[in-house]
C-alpha cells in the first residue's frame, strides 16, 4: 500500500514538473514572438530574439507567472538591445532601449568639452530595473523629450582632475530638456572606476570629494542641496578636509576652521572613546560632516555618540554608522554640523553597550 502511494506520488510530482516546464519554455517561446514583432512594428527590422531574462515580482509568484514577463535580448546587424514584454499585456505596451546610444550620446554632447583628467557619463530618463526602455511612441530624440510618461532627463558626471571653471562655462540656455545634472569630483582616481556610482547629494562622499557641482532646470520639481544653487546655473562647492588625531572633519575649501585637542577634561557621565577636541570658526558659517573612524568601536555590540560640551553641561546624539565608505577602505561614524561664525565646538566620540 505504502509504495503504491509513493509510486503515486512520484507520478503527480513528475506530471507537475513536466507542466510547469512546459508552460514557462511556451511563454518564452511567446515572449520572444511578441518582441520580435514589436521591433518589426516600430522600426521596421525583423530582429532575431535570444536570451530571455523573466521578470521577478515575488517568490512567492509561481514560476509560470513569473515567466509570463520579462527583458528579451535582441539582435540586428551585430547591434544588441534588449526589449521588455509581458504576455499579459500586449505588443503595443512593449518597451525597447534600441535608440539608448543615440539618445545618450546627443544628451551627454554638452558635457564632453569638461576639462578633467578622466571622466565618466551616466544618463538616466527612464525609472525601474532596466535603464532607458521607451515606448512604442518614442522613436526621435524630439518624442523622448516630449513624452510627458518620461520622469526627467538627469546626468551624472563623475571625473578627477576636474577644472571647475569648464563647468561654470556649459551653456544651458538651449538645453532645457535636460532637467539635472549632478557632477561628482573624486580625490582618488580609483573612485572614477568603483561600482559606486552616487546620484544624490554628497554627505559622507564630501570627504573623498574635491568638489560637487549642480544644476536644475527647475528647483521646484528637481531640488537643489547647494546654497548658493539657482535655476538654470550651475552651483559648484569645493571640499577641503582636516584631520586632528581620530576627527576628521569635511568643509567647503574657503571655510576657515581651526581643529585642536581641547586641554580641558569636561565632567561627563559618559565613557569617552577619544579625546575632546575643540572647533573654532574664524570665518563665515560653515556646514559639514565630523567624522570618526569606525575602529574606535566594536559596532557589532556598541553605537557611536556624538558628544557636544556647551560649557556646562553634555549633550549626546546618535551618530550615523558608514561602512568601507563607498569602497574607499575605511569605515566611519559620522554626524553633520553648523558651526557659526566666531563660534566653538568642543566635542568627542563615545561608545556605550546599548
Amino acid at each position: 500500500m505504502n509504495n503504491k502511494i509513493i509510486g503515486l506520488l512520484l507520478i503527480i510530482i513528475a506530471g507537475c514538473t513536466m507542466l510547469t516546464g512546459c508552460g514557462t519554455s511556451g511563454n518564452t517561446r511567446k515572449l520572444k514572438s511578441m518582441a520580435v514583432k514589436y521591433v518589426k512594428e516600430k522600426y521596421g527590422f525583423k530582429a532575431k530574439a535570444n536570451r530571455v531574462s523573466n521578470d521577478g515580482i515575488s517568490w512567492l509568484t509561481p514560476i509560470w507567472e513569473k515567466s509570463k514577463a520579462g527583458i528579451i535580448e535582441m539582435k540586428y546587424k551585430g547591434k544588441t538591445f534588449c526589449v521588455h514584454a509581458d504576455l499579459d499585456s500586449g505588443v503595443d505596451s512593449c518597451t525597447d532601449n534600441y535608440q539608448e546610444d543615440e539618445f545618450c550620446e546627443k544628451i551627454a554632447a554638452p558635457f564632453q568639452n569638461m576639462q578633467s583628467a578622466d571622466k565618466e557619463i551616466v544618463i538616466g530618463y527612464t525609472e525601474g530595473h532596466y535603464k532607458h526602455l521607451v515606448g512604442k511612441n518614442i522613436k526621435t530624440f524630439d518624442d523622448l523629450i516630449a513624452d510627458e510618461r518620461i520622469p526627467g532627463i538627469f546626468v551624472y558626471i563623475y571625473t578627477y582632475g576636474l577644472d571647475t571653471d569648464s563647468v561654470s562655462s556649459i551653456d544651458m540656455s538651449d538645453k532645457p530638456w535636460i532637467s539635472a545634472v549632478s557632477i561628482y569630483d573624486w580625490l582618488d582616481p580609483s573612485m572614477l572606476h568603483s561600482d559606486y556610482k552616487p546620484v544624490t547629494a554628497p554627505y559622507t562622499e564630501e570627504l573623498i570629494l574635491k568638489s560637487y557641482a549642480e544644476y536644475s532646470a527647475d528647483p521646484s520639481k528637481f531640488s537643489l542641496s547647494l546654497e548658493n544653487g539657482e535655476k538654470g546655473k550651475f552651483a559648484i562647492k569645493r571640499y577641503k578636509q582636516i584631520k586632528q588625531g581620530d576627527l576628521y572633519i569635511t568643509c567647503g575649501d574657503t571655510d576657515d576652521l581651526v581643529v585642536s585637542e581641547y586641554p580641558g577634561s569636561p565632567a561627563s557621565d559618559h565613557r569617552g572613546t577619544t579625546a575632546w577636541y575643540q572647533i573654532t570658526n574664524n570665518g563665515k558659517a560653515a556646514k559639514g560632516n565630523i567624522l570618526f573612524s569606525g575602529e574606535l568601536a566594536d559596532h557589532n555590540k556598541q553605537l557611536g555618540y556624538f558628544e557636544r560640551y556647551d560649557g556646562e553641561k553634555t549633550y549626546i546624539s546618535l551618530m550615523g554608522y558608514n561602512g568601507d565608505l563607498h569602497n574607499f577602505g575605511d569605515e566611519y561614524y559620522s554626524t553633520r554640523y553648523t558651526i557659526e561664525a566666531g563660534e566653538t565646538i568642543i566635542c568627542r566620540m563615545m561608545t556605550e553597550d546599548k
